[in-house]
């Protein structure tokens, strides 16, 4: 397991990074204590395949119009891809300058659902909108992008960045 992130309806979603796969886990704690989620479906979840090394996943807001429970899953190697809690591939978006489809790190602004994904080895940070459509792209040259986050206060992104170069 990669990353974990848990919606307002109560969707445990999780990145298995190893099996290529997102899992969407729904129920009480009662349901999920001691719960085996190996099968691909059972009675409270489902795995979600064909993410290639999901990374990092993040909450759509409630109002969201495809859906409350949806998210966006950042991969290695196929961009960032949105999903709602039956499955259903909502969008897939590799953006500009994210060769080999990188995504480290994904931030969904719960005032519009547009998100802001970043990669460490394209070195760029990009916008999208809800629909997965490049909104914005920026490329930081030189450094490592690891994490974004939305800041609410104004809807800019915060990144944490390191220097590519090991020695410094």
């Amino acid at each position: 397991v990669f990353s974990i992130a848990v919606s307002e309806t109560g969707h445990i979603w999780v990145a298995d990074r190893d099996r290529n796969e997102v899992v969407v886990l729904s129920g009480s704690i009662e349901d999920l204590d001691g719960y085996d989620a190996s099968s691909p479906l059972g009675d409270h979840h489902r795995r979600i395949s064909g993410i290639i090394s999901p990374q990092q996943i993040d909450i759509n807001p409630p109002n969201d119009p495809d859906g409350p429970g949806t998210i966006w899953v950042g991969s290695r190697d196929a961009g960032v891809t949105k999903i709602a809690p039956n499955g259903a591939i909502l969008a897939n978006s590799v953006p500009t300058g994210f060769p080999g489809g990188e995504v480290k790190s994904v931030s969904v602004n719960s005032r519009d659902g547009s998100v802001w994904v970043a990669g460490t080895y394209n070195l760029a940070l990009a916008k999208l909108s809800r629909f997965g459509e490049e909104l914005l792209n920026a490329g930081f040259p030189a450094v490592f992008l690891e994490a974004v986050s939305v800041d609410m206060t104004d809807e800019a992104a915060w990144v944490v960045w390191g220097n590519s170069d090991p020695t410094n």
